[in-house]
């Protein structure tokens, strides 16, 4: 109703591939750990991933343009503001064209 955490939803999938969510979490793991305290103040996320596992939900919503991720806790509650690199993006893009989502210029 009110998209992913106040923000549209341009379309979902379901990344089904081991190796798929393997690339996304290392090229996230590397934009997070190569950021050196850089961000603008824009957040115009474009990319998010649900992550869940047993009964527990983490949701990233992703600005790469500002290098921001908005960590909610349960699906729910905004509990970190992380920040990575704008190099995850492009293994994002291809990922998610692979799923058949259409990417926001």
């Amino acid at each position: 109703e009110d998209g992913f955490h106040g923000h549209a939803i341009r379309g979902q999938a379901m990344i089904d591939s081991r190796s798929d969510r393997a690339q996304l979490s290392h090229a996230l793991a590397q934009g997070i750990a190569g950021n050196q305290d850089m961000m603008a103040r824009c957040f115009l996320p474009r990319h998010g991933i649900r992550a869940a596992f047993a009964d527990r939900v983490c949701d990233l919503v992703i600005c790469f343009e500002c290098l921001q991720i908005h960590v909610h806790d349960g699906g729910e509650e905004r509990v970190a503001n992380v920040l990575t690199t704008g190099g995850p993006q492009k293994v994002f893009d291809h990922v998610y064209k692979a799923a058949g989502l259409s990417i926001a210029k």
